[in-house]
């Protein structure tokens, strides 16, 4: 695969500008009535001969295909248990595999932590708001795993100084991994872009998609000495086997084959992130959001070479205290409209606020799920040896995964009038007269 993806953009990529008919070509699609032209034709031709094409290459090869992987992982047992002692070539080893989730408090990151621990992983956890704080956790990570007679417990990084760290018996020597990084950490703030300054936008930022950088870009270093033990480990498996029987080679593949697991980078994004969220006026967030999907696309292209599976989670909305209307409300009165100065409140008046909060309650309240299925979800991929990493994208909801998904493929015209019709009829108070002229 590598090295047909690398002839084919050697190939597209020549290193050569576009040529006149390219450039000239250009530019007339760009200009009336081709332009309008161009765009009809192309969208006709797209969605009259893709859909076919693409639900036959889905239901032909890709569903048997999956359908395969999952009956030979669950036949093959293909899911660990990490507090089992997987390997045997030695008494005293052990295996012991963290995963560093952000976000804790409360919602997706508290319930993932607990069904982590249950599953024999050592959950940390840590403050992203500060580099200060994640370069603590770093430094007591990297001392858990290279040096064999400390070990934190599961809990917050920050209250865990090495020098405090449980001491083990030296005859015990244990193989640690950090297996996952999970990046739950999130803010939200709605509200018209007209009623939030410029610090909402940064909070947002800030806690969405710049603590999901600072803490990849931190522990990267990690999971690419992980990825290179690794393919050193499998190099020295596959040459005692050259020099072993098949009965001990068979042996050695299934003693081993816990150091040949992938790490694994779980961003929890949202399916704001992929489209605005039906018209719910939450810019600061969406923005976010956008931005750490996009950090999430280039990352996993980038790690594929390091042997990390890079995931964007996308749910829509889920019962988590960010998706409570009651809250919701608080938020935007005490927030976003209180501070806002008199001139700007009498701009939209009282009623367009009350008929703004009643339509964010009733589509938040319609189209709750249950979070169990995002918690599932994130743990099932953590458990499972040989993660799909065809699945960069997990849309997770049934409104993301059927409507959203296939809406996003529209032409941004057709799209903006679907958006436009959930919004309830909305009129400031500064625009009222002018209807009566």
């Amino acid at each position: 695969m590598v090295w047909w993806t690398g002839n084919l953009g050697s190939l597209l990529l020549t290193g050569k500008p576009h040529g006149p008919f390219l450039q000239r070509l250009n530019a007339i699609v760009h200009q009336e009535p081709y332009q309008t032209i161009s765009y009809c034709v192309y969208w006709s031709i797209f969605l009259i001969l893709i859909p076919p094409l693409v639900g036959v290459i889905l239901v032909g090869i890709i569903l048997p295909w999956k359908l395969s992987l999952q009956y030979y992982h669950k036949h093959q047992q293909q899911c660990f248990v990490p507090n089992k002692k997987i390997l045997q070539e030695e008494d005293d080893d052990e295996e012991e595999f963290a995963v560093l989730i952000t976000g804790c408090d409360s919602g997706f990151g508290k319930e993932i932590a607990i069904r982590l621990a249950k599953e024999g992983f050592v959950p940390l956890w840590m403050d992203v708001t500060k580099q200060d704080h994640i370069d603590s956790a770093f430094r007591t990570i990297n001392e858990w795993l290279l040096f064999q007679d400390t070990a934190p417990t599961a809990g917050n990084l920050q209250q865990q100084a090495p020098s405090s760290q449980q001491q083990l018996p030296h005859r015990r020597r244990r193989r640690r991994y950090l297996h996952a990084l999970i990046n739950n950490a999130g803010v939200g703030r709605t509200g018209y872009i007209d009623w939030n300054d410029i610090t909402a936008y940064e909070l947002c930022m800030n806690v969405n998609c710049f603590s999901q950088i600072r803490t990849v870009k931190t522990f990267l270093p990690i999971f690419k000495r992980q990825a290179r033990d690794r393919r050193r480990h499998r190099h020295r498996v596959q040459q005692r086997r050259a020099t072993n029987n098949d009965e001990d080679s068979s042996s050695l593949s299934s003693s081993s084959s816990s150091r040949f697991l992938r790490s694994r980078i779980l961003n929890i994004n949202s399916a704001a992130g992929i489209l605005p969220s039906g018209g719910l006026a939450a810019s600061p967030y969406e923005v976010a959001k956008n931005a750490a999907v996009a950090f999430t696309d280039s990352l996993r292209l980038e790690m594929k070479m390091f042997d990390v599976d890079v995931v964007s989670v996308n749910p829509s909305f889920h019962a988590t205290p960010l998706a409570d209307p009651t809250r919701l409300e608080r938020e935007i009165r005490e927030q976003t409209w209180n501070p806002l100065l008199q001139s700007k409140k009498d701009e939209y008046g009282n009623e367009f606020l009350e008929s703004y909060i009643k339509h964010i309650a009733r589509t938040v309240s319609s189209g709750t799920w249950d979070m169990k299925v995002v918690v599932d979800t994130v743990v099932d991929h953590c458990c499972c040896v040989h993660s799909d990493s065809s699945s960069g994208q997990m849309m997770i909801g049934m409104d993301t995964k059927f409507i959203l998904s296939p809406l996003r493929m529209l032409p941004q015209s057709i799209r903006h009038w679907i958006v436009q019709a959930l919004l309830p009829k909305q009129i400031p108070a500064m625009m009222e007269d002018s209807y009566h002229y």
